[in-house]
């Protein structure tokens, strides 16, 4: 048995748009076997700039009965990006609260967690679909809603329990460059 504790105090917010990126990207990265995805926050941004884009190009061609129209869609992207950023602040908020601290037990019977509010989660070694290890995090990924992050200076202690107990996990890690 193996207990990894984290603190993310110091740079949560890149490990979290990070990891709820590589969440959002679950099946594509399953699927290529490939951590390259974009960042939750990046996500959201290229998203706005396409509405944007998309609103410019109409505002050029379209005739004066479609400003309605156009005014409408530019508004409803600004309150997308705004509900997102705000998502994400009062996520972080939460988390304070919670201090940013962070710790899973690895053993034969697969991954625990208690750091959620103190509610012990236990997912056996089937659940794990994937530890993905890219700039800033190590993300557990399962087939189920739940993921796991930890800064990427876990990455050795998690590896190694995860070879201990169950060799078949698959490890997805950034290209080096």
């Amino acid at each position: 048995m193996l207990k990894i504790s984290c603190d993310l105090s110091k740079k949560y917010f890149e490990c979290f748009d990070e990891a709820k990126g590589i969440a959002l990207h679950k099946r594509k990265i399953l699927k290529n076997k490939s951590v390259s995805c974009l960042s939750y926050m990046q996500e959201v941004f290229l998203i706005f700039l396409v509405i944007e884009f998309i609103c410019l190009l109409l505002s050029l061609v379209a005739s004066y009965s479609m400003c309605f129209f156009i005014y409408f869609l530019l508004t409803v992207d600004i309150i997308f990006f705004l509900f997102h950023i705000i998502r994400v602040f009062v996520g972080i908020l939460l988390r304070k609260k919670q201090g940013f601290k962070g710790s899973i037990i690895i053993d034969e019977n697969g991954i625990t967690n208690t750091s959620y509010y103190k509610i012990k989660m236990v997912f056996a070694w089937p659940k794990i679909k994937a530890i993905v290890i890219k700039k800033y995090t190590v993300t557990i990924l399962t087939d189920t809603p739940c993921y796991f992050y930890f800064d990427v200076a876990k990455n050795k202690k998690i590896l190694e329990a995860v070879k201990k107990y169950h060799k078949n996990t698959l490890i997805l890690e950034n290209e080096k460059e």
